[in-house]
Formats: structure tokens, C-alpha cells, sequence
């Protein structure tokens, strides 16, 4: 993912992986996400990446 033209900091690249493995674990082992399963997890990760972004942004002047 980037954003502007620079790449988004190692920590986000590393959330978003992150996030991206709990998805695929919580479909290969029928995770119900009612019952909580990884979504909470996954929205905290969503909160790093979302912020990492802003300040990238503000970073290279974009508003």
C-alpha cells in the first residue's frame, strides 16, 4: 500500500500483514466474528494503519 508517492512506514506495512493473517486464519479455522474471533484485534491494527497514513500525509503536505 502507499500513499503519496512514499511507502507507508515498516511498522503500518507490518499491522496491515498482520491484519491481513488474522483475516485468512479467522476463514481457515470458521472464526465466528460474533463471538469475538480476532476483531478486535484487527480494528486496533485498522486504528495503527489509519493514523500511520494521516501522518504520512501531513508528512508530504497532502490535507
Amino acid at each position: 500500500m502507499q500513499v503519496g508517492a512514499g511507502k507507508l512506514p515498516r511498522e503500518a506495512e507490518a499491522a496491515e500483514k498482520l491484519v491481513e493473517y488474522l483475516r485468512t486464519e479467522r476463514r481457515v479455522l470458521g472464526i465466528d466474528e460474533a463471538l469475538g474471533g480476532f476483531a478486535p484485534m484487527e480494528e486496533e491494527f485498522s486504528k495503527i494503519i489509519a493514523r500511520e497514513e494521516f501522518l504520512e500525509c501531513r508528512k508530504s503536505g497532502v490535507r
